[in-house]
This record gives C-alpha cells, structure tokens and sequence, in this order.
C-alpha cells in the first residue's frame, strides 16, 4: 500500500510539472499537432476527388459514341490524345512529329510494347491512367508543400494565446485545402482539359522540380527540370527564376546539370535524325501561330500587319539596297511572329523580375505563367493548367472579401472562357466576332489576375509556419545580382 501511495504522489506531482512546462502533445493530443500532422486526415479525399474528378473528360473522350456527336453538334475538339492516335499510331507510324523528344519517346514505346489487338479504347484506358497517377503525384506534391513539417502550437504557448494561435490555424488550414480544392481539382481547365493532352506529366516534373528547390535541392531540380523540358517547354520557364534565386554557390553547377540532363536525354535524337528532333521547335516557331479572326489568340491583328508590312516593303525598297536585303532575308515577315512572341515574352518576364523581385517566388512563378498565357502567340487551352499549382501556392492576402471572391471570380471567368473557346472551336470559327469577343475578355481577365498578383500583400512568416514567408527586405534583382554579391534569400519559397 506504501508503495502505491509514492506512485501516486509521483503522478500528481509529474503533472503539476507537466503544466509548468507544457512539452509537444503531437502523438496524444491531434488539436495541438502542427498543420501537416492534423491534416494528413484531408490528404487521401484530395486524391480520391483528384482521380473522380478526371473521369468524366476521360468517358467524353474515350467513347467514340460522345465525342463524334460533340464534335459534329457542337464543334468540340477531341482532343491530343485522339489526334496522336487517329493520325499516326492507328496508321502504324511511332510518334507524333509535333512534340519533343521526350512526348515521342512515351509514343514510341507505346507503338513497340502495344498489343496487336490495341484499339482506341484500350489506349486511351492506358494513356489516361498514366496521366491521372502525375496528376495525383502533382497533387500529393502541392499538399507537401502546403502543410509541411512544422512545430506544433501550443508547444510553446497556453492559455488565451494558444487558443488564439489554434483558431489562426485552423483558418489558415481551411483557406489552403479551399484553394487545393478551387485552383486545382474543380478548376475549369482541370476538369475538361486536364486529359487533352501529355500536360499532366510536364506539370510534375515543373512542380516535383519547384518542390526540390524549395528544399534547396538545387542540382535535382535542375536535372528534373531538363527532363521536364524534354516533354515540353513549360518548365524551362523557371529556370531563369531558379538560376537567380539559388545560392551563389551552386548556380553555375545547376545549370551544368540542366545542360548535361537535357543533353543526355536529348542528343541521341539529335544524331540519329536531326530533322525528327528539331521539326517541332521550328513547326512551333514558323508556322503555329494566330493568323485570323477565326483563331484564339490575338497575335492573329499582328499576323495581318506584317503581311500588310512585308507586301508594303517589296514595293517601297530599291533592289539591291542594304534595306532591300534585310527585307529578303525577313521575308515572308508573318514567320516571324514566334520569334516576336519570345522577345515579347522574355523582355516581359525580365521587367516583371526585376519590378517585383521581393515577391515570394511561388508569387514569381506564378506572375511568369501567367505571363506567357499573355504573350503566347497561339492559345491552348490546357496551357492554364500550369498557372494552377502556383494559384494554389502563392500567398495571396486580399484585404477584403470583396477584393478576395473578385479575384476568384476572375480566374473562373478566364478558365471558364478558355474551356467555351475550344468546346465549341469548330462552330466559333465560323463567328469571328464572337471568337474574338471570348479571347479579349479573356485576357482582360488574366491581366487582373497578373495585377493582383503584382499588388496583392502577402503574410510575414510565423514561428510555426514555413509556408507563406516573409520575403527578404533588400533582395537584389536579376540585374542587380554582380560578382561578389549574395544570392537572394529562400526565406520567399514555401517549405
């Protein structure tokens, strides 16, 4: 009985230190568990809802019975994925010549392993589901990223202060899962578009590469960034906003990863057939770009110039002047809208860099996506897809209610513009005006969305919270960055 009572005593006298000296409760106590203990619980309904809610575009798409009437009624597109079959696998040649080397290397390897009996039912059951495991792999990863490993509350704090602190995270939780819900899964583009073509597999390589420089894993970011760059151009876009943002020390021997990754995947193509490899780079160059009213993009008005300027200069020159020879090696003029394009696009994203360089650098990427959707001399629609994850990341601190549900409304606005713009392609080109009409709203809203990204506040870091930092007071701009000066800080990436 003695015995009993020291235990007792012992007891009541460890909890009575225990309340003097709170320590961490994680494993006993879930309400007092840092955000990404308490919300693993959301992690598999996100990739449950992720996965049902790519089902109905792949049954749209799969079913020859939906998509012919679709089509033929309401001018709707098929889609990538049917045209890489309908057009070169069902005829026996391996690959699309349109895309790069690493999208003909996936085809190529269908056409060697596919079954003699493959039909189109088959091969979309196939390509789709590949599709939908990046998909759920870039869901996983943008979760990570949004509730990583932290501190719990309450580890420190008690009382009236723990509580506060308890109901600022669990708004701050509810906020993040309603954009990973808003600005991904139940996205416009998300739903109808995410199965249009071999997107799904860029954006993960984009976002797993985003995630390892967040984690200053600079040299494997780089190397999935290449690979990423071998499917599509997309995540070359951030290697100018990695190369600045790393340290010093490493940003030279990142981007030799990058060309040794990218050269290693790519030079075999280029030996065996140089006009294989190169034939998409100069299709997309020279010849996909707007040319009238009756496609969705507005650099078809600059198509129609240069036209104008190149038959205006044929006339206007002497032949045989220094003018006159410029003039012929520029000719046919409307070839040089892609280029045009990526002079508009880079002067824009080195002016944006160097503006607004104390952004957090999801707000930075997210600036330099929506960018390009802006200067891109032709429209896809799955291109909004890659302005998503950054949506999704970017910190953004409205300050009102109003100013926050205009911005959601605006980005459905233009995602939902985008979708109508291909659902009813084929019966639009025969309304140029109403085209045009859906295109230029369209961009009117990306343009408030890059505002508001441009002047929206963002949260300083709290103690406990690594995902929407304090951005750096003096961070140097790109053009600022000079031998002997510091890279600017990570303290902006979410971790």
């Amino acid at each position: 009985m003695p015995s009993n009572k020291k235990k007792k005593t012992a007891s009541l006298d460890n909890k009575k230190e225990n309340k003097k000296n709170p320590l961490p409760v994680r494993d006993k106590n879930p309400d007092k568990q840092g955000a990404s203990s308490k919300d693993n619980r959301n992690l598999p309904y996100l990739m449950l809802f992720g996965f049902l809610a790519l089902i109905p575009q792949y049954l749209i798409r799969s079913s020859r019975d939906i998509y012919y009437p679709l089509s033929f009624n309401l001018g709707t597109y098929p889609g990538d994925l049917w045209y890489c079959w309908d057009h070169y696998l069902a005829h026996g040649f391996p690959f699309p010549r349109e895309y790069p080397a690493g999208i003909q290397t996936i085809f190529m390897i269908i056409h060697r392993f596919k079954p003699q009996n493959l039909d189109y039912n088959g091969y979309m059951i196939g390509i789709c589901l590949f599709l939908a495991i990046f998909a759920l792999f870039t869901t996983y990863l943008i979760y990570k990223m949004l509730f990583p490993e932290s501190p719990g509350v309450g580890e420190e704090a008690g009382g009236k202060a723990e509580k506060e602190e308890k109901s600022r995270n669990h708004a701050d939780h509810d906020n993040k899962i309603k954009k990973l819900y808003l600005f991904w899964i139940l996205a416009p583009s998300f739903l109808f578009y995410g199965l249009l073509n071999m997107d799904f597999l860029s954006i993960f390589t984009m976002v797993l590469a985003f995630y390892l420089f967040t984690e200053k894993e600079y040299y494997l970011s780089a190397s999935v960034l290449a690979l990423g760059t071998t499917i599509k151009v997309f995540p070359f876009f951030l290697a100018p906003l990695f190369f600045f943002q790393a340290e010093k020390k490493y940003r030279w021997g990142s981007v030799l990863v990058f060309i040794g990754c990218w050269l290693a995947f790519n030079l075999p193509f280029m030996i065996s057939n140089w006009s294989n490899w190169a034939f998409p780079y100069e299709w997309q160059i020279r010849e996909n770009y707007a040319k009238s009213a009756q496609d969705g993009s507005y650099f078809w008005i600059l198509y129609q110039f240069l036209n104008w300027l190149d038959a205006t200069m044929g006339v206007v020159l002497q032949k045989g002047s220094w003018m006159w020879n410029i003039h012929q090696k520029l000719t046919p003029y409307y070839q040089q809208l892609g280029k045009i394009s990526l002079l508009l696009y880079g002067g824009l994203y080195y002016w944006f860099l160097k503006k607004k360089w104390d952004l957090p650098i999801t707000r930075l990427a997210l600036g330099i996506m929506i960018l390009f959707l802006l200067t891109d001399r032709v429209y896809s629609p799955q291109y909004n897809l890659y302005m998503l994850p950054f949506l999704v990341l970017s910190p953004l601190e409205f300050r009102n209610e109003k100013e926050k549900h205009n911005f959601y409304k605006a980005f459905f606005i233009a995602d939902l513009l985008g979708v109508l713009q291909v659902f009813f392609l084929f019966k639009l080109r025969g309304m140029p005006v109403m085209m045009q009409t859906i295109v230029f709203t369209k961009y009117i809203f990306l343009i408030y969305l890059f505002y508001m990204n441009w002047v929206t506040p963002y949260k300083k870091e709290s103690p406990h919270s690594k995902t929407e930092p304090e951005a750096p007071s003096s961070s140097p701009s790109p053009a600022a960055i000079l031998p002997g000066r510091t890279s600017p800080s990570l303290e902006t990436a979410p971790r």
